[in-house]
């Protein structure tokens, strides 16, 4: 009956949904480290400028998931996924180490954002430290994309709540620390690193159980064996037109800070404009973020082996989705948890429209 195809599709969108809502809470999270350092304003959007930045460099890399997920059919074909993603991360890598020391790190601070030194310094430093989140946030995904033909979305779901735990742990003990009154920025950005490696070490080891202990099967095993040898320029011409999609749904919030510096000059009040952002933007996302998910759903069970659940299923599912999604968009338009985000109430509205629209239009194909 459709009640138990829709009851099915509910159970694997559920654990992912809430991954993503998971990883807007654990933005707040690294925010919440940097509010309680001296200068929180000025390291806050410096942290967030450059963690935007990082982060429009890291989308790309989620779409792996998609890749482990339609191309991964073998370890030899995995391995050539995993090729692909190094190789995409060694230019991001030259873009971070140029910021940090070249000129082109100084016109992106001071000429594009028109900020002061000290924070362009600090926006540098960041961008260096944060090169090796892209490929780390493409191995989660990747992984992510594997665990996905097994349908075990509960693990996916499971290490991102224990990589956001793992966060707020870490930043608590930093806090502790001399970093506060020394290099605060580092803290989120340890964090950081530290959620990340510990997100990767439990995605691997479930996968490692499925595989070897359960014997749990892909879904392309269970279909009919075809000869194909997958390349790396097969993987990248698969790739890029999602990667694509993924940097204009990300590039909103670097742009929305560049045109905040600029308009207020670098002044003080672009400093604590982008601190706001730096706040409004996670919860902005975090009614809607999880509709990107959906696209999971049909390389999931659109195969020869679930034959019960219907193209039109996962369509009127969609459809509700986003009806869900729209619902709940009120809930967010008044952020009035802290004072200094009263001041804008205005912002996150515009805010959450405009990205509302950009998420839906590429989660509806």
């Amino acid at each position: 009956m459709d009640y138990k195809v829709y009851w099915l599709l509910t159970k694997f969108l559920v654990p992912l949904a809430f991954t993503s809502f998971v990883s807007d809470v654990g933005e707040q999270v690294l925010n919440r480290g940097l509010s309680s350092t001296e200068n929180a304003t000025e390291v806050l959007a410096a942290f967030g400028i450059a963690f935007s930045l990082t982060k429009f460099a890291a989308g790309p890399f989620e779409e792996f998931k998609n890749v482990a997920l339609v191309l991964v059919h073998s370890q030899k074909e995995a391995k050539i996924g995993l090729l692909t993603m190094f190789s995409v991360w060694v230019i991001v890598l030259i873009f971070a180490l140029l910021t940090a020391y070249t000129e082109f790190g100084y016109f992106i601070t001071h000429t594009l954002y028109s900020l002061d030194k000290d924070v362009g310094q600090d926006i540098q430093t960041a961008m260096l430290m944060l090169g090796g989140f892209p490929l780390l946030q493409g191995l989660i995904f990747y992984l992510a994309g594997y665990i996905l033909q097994m349908k075990y979305t509960f693990l996916v779901g499971t290490a991102s709540v224990v990589d956001v735990a793992v966060q707020a742990v870490t930043i608590f003990g930093l806090l502790q620390s001399n970093l506060v009154k020394t290099k605060p920025i580092l803290i989120p950005i340890f964090a950081v690193y530290i959620g990340a490696i510990t997100r990767i070490s439990l995605l691997s080891t479930g996968l490692l159980v499925l595989r070897r202990w359960k014997r749990t099967p892909l879904v392309s095993e269970l279909q009919t064996p075809h000869e194909r040898n997958l390349s790396v320029v097969n993987v990248l011409k698969f790739w890029w037109p999602l990667a694509i999609v993924r940097g204009v749904q990300t590039i909103s919030r670097p742009i929305v800070n560049l045109f905040v510096a600029r308009d207020l000059n670098g002044s003080d009040e672009a400093i604590q404009a982008i601190a706001v952002l730096s706040l409004v933007f996670p919860v902005a996302l975090a009614s809607f973020h999880w509709l990107d998910d959906i696209k999971s759903i049909q390389p999931a069970f659109l195969k020869k082996t679930e034959t019960f659940v219907k193209r039109q299923h996962i369509r009127n599912f969609d459809i509700c989705c986003v009806i869900l999604g729209f619902s709940t968009l009120d809930r967010f338009f008044t952020p009035d948890f802290d004072p200094v985000l009263q001041k804008s109430q205005k912002a996150p509205r515009l805010l959450l429209v405009w990205l509302y629209t950009s998420q839906t239009n590429v989660t509806l194909y």
